[in-house]
């Protein structure tokens, strides 16, 4: 594989069309599954650089975990230790990648069945189509196979 610098999604400001990456296919047309998360992450780095990735990432791994903790009944303390146990398992996928707005979602999707569950409003269950909608546009974590 040639050792040049090749173009990525931050040295353009651009989505990539064609994969600069493959040493056997370059060039070839390529479908950018996480082209909404990159939008969306473009502005933030541009303002802020990595440090404002890094505190990004940070407020969503706890989102998540916020979501999961509020889903947990009984005693709060048993609830905060698994928590902290998931958290622990799960930081090997913490990056910012968009597959982390996958990681979210999925506490958001989570929340909302349980909020209906406990209360049995049908309000609650609203969102969820439009999570359905965009998670796909914004990461292939529901629609890979």
């Amino acid at each position: 594989m040639a050792s040049e610098k090749r173009p990525t999604d931050v040295d353009t400001g651009k989505v990539l069309l064609t994969d600069p990456f493959s040493p056997h296919r370059p060039g070839q047309s390529w479908i950018d599954h996480g082209w909404l998360v990159q939008v969306m992450l473009w502005p933030i780095y541009r303002a802020t650089g990595l440090a404002g990735l890094a505190l990004l990432l940070a407020a969503i791994v706890t989102a998540a975990f916020a979501l999961v903790y509020r889903q947990c009944e009984g005693r709060p303390f048993v609830a905060a230790f698994a928590a902290l146990l998931a958290a622990i398992a799960s930081s090997v996928i913490w990056a910012v990648r968009p597959q982390i707005v996958s990681f979210l979602l999925a506490a958001i999707i989570a929340y909302l069945l349980d909020a209906y569950r406990r209360t049995g409003n049908v309000r609650r269950l609203w969102p969820i189509p439009v999570v359905m909608v965009l998670w796909p546009t914004a990461t292939p974590g529901l629609s890979s196979p």
